[in-house]
Order: C-alpha cells, then sequence, then structure tokens
C-alpha cells in the first residue's frame, strides 16, 4: 500500500454546502487543471461536486479560487433540453481516487472517465449501446464563482480546438482573467453546430451504421 491508497477524495462532498475549490478528484498536486464532475453550477458555496445531488450537470476543467471554466457534456443522439439539466448516476458504480473520477451516466448509456497530468486534463467517454457520440461545450455558461464574458472557439483541424473564455471580474478578484484552451480528440469532428447561446456541439461518427461500442477521448 502506498500512502496516496488511503485517500478518499469523497470527504466532505456530502456537507450542504460544500465549496468551489475544495474538491478536485481528477488533478495533480500544484497542476494547471483540477479536473472533476459538478453536479450543481452557479455560485461559490454549495456547488461543484456534491455527494448528494441527484444529477451530473457537467465535466469542467477550472475548479480553482475565483476562477473556473470550460463545461464538458457527452451525448448521444439529438441534444434536448432534459440532457441539458444533466445524467442520473450511481454511487455504486463511481469509483473516485487521486488523480482519477469514473462515473457511469445512467440515462445516457455513457461512461465517463477524467484524469489529468500537470497541465493537460484527459477525458474519456464510453459510449454504449451503438449511439452516435456528440460533446457539448457551453463556454457562456456560469461556473462557481464566476461569470463568463467572453469566448473564441477556433477549429484548428478535425481533431482540434483551441480558443479561450474570460473569466468576469468577481467581488474577490477584480480584474477579467482569460484562460486559454486546446482540445485535442482521437476521432474526427464531422458536424459543428453552433447554439443561440454560443454553445457548441460536436459530433464525431459519420457512418450511418452505429458501431456497438465507441470511444472518445479528449
Amino acid at each position: 500500500m502506498q500512502p496516496y491508497d488511503y485517500v478518499d477524495p469523497l470527504i466532505n462532498t456530502a456537507k450542504p454546502k460544500p465549496r468551489w475549490v475544495f474538491f478536485q478528484s481528477a488533478s495533480r498536486p500544484f497542476g494547471m487543471v483540477q479536473l472533476s464532475p459538478d453536479t450543481d453550477t452557479d455560485g461559490t458555496w454549495g456547488v461543484g461536486y456534491r455527494y448528494n445531488s441527484p444529477r451530473i450537470k457537467c465535466f469542467s476543467h477550472i475548479h480553482s479560487w475565483q476562477l473556473s471554466g470550460i463545461p464538458v457534456l457527452p451525448f448521444a443522439g439529438k441534444w434536448s433540453d432534459e440532457i441539458k439539466e444533466g445524467y442520473t448516476y450511481s454511487h455504486d458504480t463511481e469509483i473516485a481516487k487521486p488523480g482519477y473520477h469514473k462515473i457511469e451516466l445512467d440515462n445516457g448509456n455513457i461512461i465517463a472517465e477524467l484524469t489529468a497530468s500537470k497541465r493537460v486534463g484527459m477525458h474519456k467517454y464510453t459510449f454504449l449501446d451503438g449511439v452516435m457520440p456528440s460533446i457539448y461545450i457551453d463556454l457562456k455558461k456560469p461556473l462557481g464563482p464566476s461569470e463568463m464574458g467572453g469566448m473564441r472557439v477556433n477549429r484548428i483541424s478535425e481533431y482540434r480546438l483551441s480558443g479561450y473564455v474570460i473569466n468576469s471580474p468577481t467581488m474577490r478578484r477584480h480584474k477579467l482573467c482569460t484562460i486559454y484552451f486546446c482540445i485535442d480528440f482521437n476521432q474526427n469532428i464531422y458536424e459543428t453546430m453552433i447554439g443561440e447561446d454560443d454553445s457548441l456541439t460536436l459530433s464525431f461518427n459519420r457512418s450511418k451504421k452505429p458501431l456497438s461500442k465507441q470511444q472518445c477521448v479528449l
């Protein structure tokens, strides 16, 4: 046994009002990114990952003091308001340990896995039952203590996106803060849709015949 084998990242997540910055499962010590699933997204207290909240709203990359950003949500088939409300899940199949988090999204038939290096966050989504894999990115979504004051996305290639999101000032951080990102996928993006709210929907499988099981890694 190593010391990290005794660590339980879920400790204190059932408190009535956990804080955005406190829970970071898929991260490294002093790493630049702090990945985790988010069950509640808007505010300083009572947001982030809450053990007793029933739905996962997104998987985001920055859980720092007065900073947040880059929410990602996998889905299958057509986008709907029901999906936007998040996925149910069970703690019975959840795995959370230092640097790694795995969750099965019940009503989406998707397995989500997160990990990180010192500077890079990595997602692995396994889509079950032959569904068409897609990714939803809402860079204007308020996360934690910060509203978002601007964003930009560039499609660099069939496998890469780059851009930035601007964290608006808060009562404790009085200046704008820009977070830059570069996203690489293991499958080519064949369709990109921009919503009325400037959200981004990416689809990956162009084949009319869906595969029995697919993985999308970013």
